[in-house]
């Protein structure tokens, strides 16, 4: 896993990552050395996790190749960091937006480059500011965290990415409008779970608010840039 970064003396608090949303990561294999200007660490799990590559390139770019395994039922599925909520300003991305999704309300958003600011706003309880920050994205190219180190930078190769921005707040009685969300604080997934109503569980309300089923091997390749 990622222990953490740091760039010209700024700590960018990336770390523990990346790891499957659902299912184990068990390392079997650890490999390391210089590949070509740049630098490779590579490493094979049992478990869902199956294979992680990082490469730092001679220009700072850091690529992550990653694959799981996985079959059957779920809310949500991917790979997911932790990074200190506290230390994030606003976000900058290209993608659906300006609002967040959930798997059967993909609806209303529309593609462009987006910034909001974080707040911490619980749908219709308190906070009040929209859209709300936090929560999934869908379509999501690239995306620029504003933190206190600097601009955190994550571009996807391949599309329909969803990126989780940390977990929302729900109001004192959400009932059927708490969807679930995976452990740690920033997630690149391939699944995301519906929302229901005040009366209904999501997959009362037709098909595309039952879970997704997952139907083998998953991979992507991520490209992170740290700059002040």
């Amino acid at each position: 896993m990622l222990a953490g970064v740091t760039h010209r003396g700024r700590d960018f608090a990336l770390s523990r990552g990346p790891l499957p949303t659902t299912g184990t990561a068990d390392l079997t294999r650890l490999t390391q050395g210089p590949d070509g200007n740049g630098y490779t660490v590579e490493a094979e799990y049992s478990g869902v996790l199956r294979h992680v590559r990082w490469n730092l390139h001679p220009s700072g770019w850091l690529q992550l190749d990653y694959r799981y395994h996985l079959t059957g039922e779920h809310d949500l599925f991917g790979v997911g960091f932790d990074h200190p909520e506290s230390q994030v300003t606003g976000v900058t991305w290209l993608g659906h937006g300006p609002h967040r999704v959930w798997k059967n309300r993909l609806r209303g958003v529309a593609t462009d480059v987006w910034t909001k600011q974080h707040n911490d706003t619980a749908t219709g309880a308190d906070g009040w500011v929209y859209p709300e920050f936090k929560g999934y994205h869908a379509g999501v190219r690239w995306a620029s965290l504003h933190t206190t180190a600097g601009r955190l930078t994550v571009v996807s190769e391949d599309e329909n990415l969803h990126l989780r921005l940390f977990t929302p707040r729900f109001g004192p009685d959400p009932r059927h409008t708490a969807p679930p969300f995976p452990k740690g604080d920033l997630s690149f997934l391939d699944a995301i779970p519906a929302i229901g109503t005040k009366f209904d569980p999501p997959a009362a309300l037709g098909p595309s608010g039952g879970p997704t089923t997952a139907t083998g091997d998953y991979g992507r390749t991520l490209y992170f840039s740290f700059a002040q």
